[in-house]
C-alpha cells in the first residue's frame, strides 16, 4: 500500500507584476525592437544625444505609465546625458575643455534633478533618494 501525497500547484500569476506592468514592459520593449529595426532599414544615423534621449523617454513614460519608481531613475539619468551630450555638442566659440566638461554635468545633473521632480508622480511625497 503506497501513500500518495497531494500535489502541490504553483500559481502561476505573480501578485507583483500587474496586467499594467506586464503591458508597459511589452510595448516598451516593442517600441525599442521597432526604433533598432528602423534604424538598420533606413539607415538612420541616429546622433548619440538622440539615442539617449529616446530611451530616457521610454523609460520616463514607462515609469509614469506604471507608477514605478525604479524605472524612472534610468530614465533621469540616460536623459541627464542626453541632454548633456546634446549642450556640449552645441558651437560654443572659444570654449575650452573645461567648460565643455562642466556643461556636460550640468546637464547630467539636470537629469539627476529630474528624478526627484518625478518622484512626486510615482508616490506621495518627494524623493531625494529612493
Amino acid at each position: 500500500m503506497s501513500v500518495q501525497l497531494p500535489i502541490q500547484t504553483i500559481e502561476t500569476t505573480d501578485t507583483h507584476w500587474s496586467y499594467r506592468h506586464r503591458v508597459a514592459a511589452g510595448v516598451a520593449l516593442i517600441v525599442i525592437g521597432l526604433l533598432i529595426a528602423a534604424g538598420q532599414v533606413f539607415q538612420i544615423n541616429m546622433e548619440g544625444w538622440a539615442f539617449f534621449a529616446v530611451l530616457a523617454a521610454i523609460f520616463l513614460a514607462w515609469g509614469l505609465f506604471t507608477r514605478t519608481f525604479g524605472l524612472i531613475i534610468p530614465g533621469g539619468v540616460l536623459g541627464g546625458i542626453g541632454l548633456g551630450i546634446f549642450l556640449t555638442g552645441l558651437p560654443v566659440g572659444g570654449a575650452s575643455e573645461f567648460i565643455t566638461g562642466g556643461v556636460f554635468l550640468i546637464g547630467f545633473a539636470a537629469g539627476w534633478a529630474l528624478i526627484s521632480l518625478l518622484s512626486l508622480f510615482t508616490s506621495d511625497r518627494l524623493a531625494w533618494w529612493p
